[in-house]
């Protein structure tokens, strides 16, 4: 199993998690045919593209998916924000529900979000075990710690540090480090969480959506990477190709 990064951050946002027969497209931040251009792999072995919510930087080239023919799944909130109620390639996507798309189980779970119903998502397969996948949220309000999760592929946004510097100088309005703070995973609360879930079975953290003026991804990096010393930490940048294959414990 890889997970192929094509775009993170508030530019855009799109990964391919690639495994031997089937492939799974997460966020339509990125038009396919960019997504083509940088994976070679074929469309018949994409199960479908599924969404956390409606924002443009995640959600933004999804007709263009949908003209394509690619099979689209989000939640009923997502859905109507997006105005797709009437695509018959849109599927409906319920917390707590598992979905089996190609050789992928997709369990969702409510994210926290500024978006109409936004989700995030375990998923697990054959080749790669259970992934945690979780972006655009201010917290994560649950407990994986039993479930054996082998790779987290979590936000790390912001720093608090950073953010209080901003303001201090002037160069951060209050109003937008308010919404920040409430709709995005600080490396404080996303290094909490690697702590939690620091588990024999954590192999791969990749952090995801980093700020471009409110995080240092040298600092985030090793600062999970003291979290969870025996998994492999990275950030995620345009282009990075991530193993997630399944070890033997």
């Amino acid at each position: 199993m890889k997970l192929h990064v094509i775009a993170t951050g508030s530019s855009g946002n799109c990964y391919v998690l690639e495994g031997t027969t089937s492939a799974l497209v997460i966020e339509a931040g990125v038009s396919p045919e960019k997504v083509f251009q940088r994976v070679r792999i074929s469309t018949r072995k994409i199960a479908g593209v599924i969404i956390t919510h409606e924002h443009g930087d995640h959600a933004g080239f999804i007709h263009r998916w949908l003209v394509l023919g690619f099979r689209v799944y989000m939640s009923a909130g997502t859905r109507e924000a997006l105005r797709l109620n009437d695509s018959r390639l849109v599927d409906i996507l319920k917390a707590w529900t598992a979905y089996s798309l190609g050789a992928f189980s997709v369990r969702p779970f409510p994210a926290v979000h500024d978006a109409a119903e936004p989700l995030s998502f375990i998923i697990d397969s054959e080749e790669s075990g259970r992934i945690l996948f979780a972006t655009d949220t201010g917290r994560i309000g649950y407990s994986f710690r039993t479930g054996n999760i082998r790779h987290l592929v979590v936000e790390a946004n912001y720093s608090d540090s950073l953010i209080n510097d901003g303001l201090n100088r002037g160069t951060l309005f209050p109003a937008l480090a308010k919404r920040i703070r409430e709709n995005h995973l600080s490396l404080e609360r996303c290094r909490e969480f690697v702590q939690e879930h620091n588990t024999a079975a954590l192999e791969n953290v990749v952090l995801i959506h980093l700020s471009g003026d409110n995080a240092d991804p040298g600092i985030f990096r090793d600062t999970i990477a003291k979290t969870a010393p025996y998994a492999n930490v990275c950030v995620a940048v345009k282009d990075l190709v991530v193993p997630l294959d399944k070890l033997s414990m």
